[in-house]
């Protein structure tokens, strides 16, 4: 898919975007300079030309993550906006490196991905809790800082009807980072491919809790 704005960088409102972070089926994802205060924030803009019932689904996802401004692992939401015809999202951008923008043959360790399932888990089962409906984690909104601590763009969307089940989530996430993570001559791996099976089968035939994924996943570590 082509980005709404190929060439970097491009102002919009009060923003300047400077870099691509990802595109989506819907939207696409900037990291943006606010020209008034100077930081940097991930800014998430709607396609243009976008239907009615898109527009609505957008802000309805804009509003409910403002509303979850106590989620463990997230950036704040700051604002959404339209400028030059265009409704668009900001959030804190987490310093870091996206799982995405990892070079070309490079991994994880098995204690960061842990943390990673740790941390999700974590994140997944406050969502439950409060009755937040939620997307999977993407590669581009999964960030480690440089001491390997995991930090995520807001999964949350507005329309309750969408939510996806936990199952699909942990499954997702196992896809996610069973690539990025040696399979041979790592120690733990055989351990991690363990927590993986558990988070896409279950164990003995049940399907564990977040809580009982996070408990797991920090043991690993």
């Amino acid at each position: 898919m082509t980005p709404l704005f190929p060439d970097l960088p491009h102002p919009l409102g009060a923003y300047t975007l400077t870099r691509l972070l990802a595109v989506r089926e819907g939207s696409d994802v900037y990291a943006a300079k606010q020209g008034s205060v100077g930081r940097e924030v991930a800014l998430e803009v709607l396609h243009r030309g976008a239907a009615p019932e898109q527009q609505a689904a957008f802000l309805l996802t804009a509003r409910a993550r403002v509303s979850a401004s106590d989620l463990p692992h997230v950036g704040q939401v700051y604002e959404t906006l339209c400028a030059d015809g265009l409704w668009f999202l900001t959030q804190e951008l987490p310093a870091g490196k996206a799982l995405n923008a990892l070079g070309e043959g490079e991994t994880l360790s098995v204690p960061a991905a842990a943390r990673i399932i740790a941390a999700a888990a974590e994140l997944y089962e406050r969502c439950a809790a409060a009755g937040h409906a939620t997307l999977p984690l993407t590669a581009d909104s999964i960030i480690l800082n440089e001491q390997g601590k995991p930090c995520f763009l807001s999964p949350v969307i507005g329309k309750a009807d969408e939510r996806v089940d936990a199952l699909v989530l942990m499954r997702t996430l196992a896809a996610l980072l069973e690539p990025l993570v040696p399979a041979e001559g790592v120690p733990g791996a055989t351990r991690f491919a363990t927590v993986l099976h558990w988070l896409r089968e279950g164990y003995e035939g049940q399907m564990l809790t977040w809580a009982q994924i996070r408990e797991t996943a920090e043991t690993l570590r």
